[in-house]
């Protein structure tokens, strides 16, 4: 079972080493890596500075996926709606995502993506 966890600044805990992470089709940078034993925590920065604002009632689709050092890739998404910088009313609307936890399974096959069998949100 693999355990990820994505807080934010987004962080990635892992029993696996990541070897790569793209997040909406682009490589994120590694901010920070503590590896302790067989586990490790993963801190990536993710900017959206560049990125247009969304148009009225759309959503972004944003693929994760992680590479994984053992061969395997973890794959999901997530949506978002972009707002402009200057708009303070909608950054704090609704609950505080404070992290992701994914429950997954895996064939131990090189190449073959992680099954994830449980989401929860926090």
């Amino acid at each position: 079972m693999l355990l990820l966890r994505i807080e934010f600044p987004l962080s990635l805990f892992f029993i696996f080493r990541i070897r790569r992470l793209s997040w909406g089709g682009a490589d994120l940078s590694k901010e920070s890596e503590k590896v302790d034993g067989a586990s490790g925590l993963f801190t990536y920065e993710w900017n959206t500075v560049a990125v247009e604002p969304s148009k009225s009632g759309t959503r972004s689709r944003l693929p994760l996926v992680v590479f994984l050092e053992n061969g395997e890739q973890v794959m999901f998404s997530l949506q978002a709606k972009y707002y402009k910088p200057a708009d303070e009313s909608h950054y704090r609307w609704g609950d505080e995502l404070k992290g992701i936890e994914l429950e997954c399974t895996t064939t131990g096959n090189v190449g073959d993506t992680v099954k994830i069998s449980k989401t929860a949100f926090r």
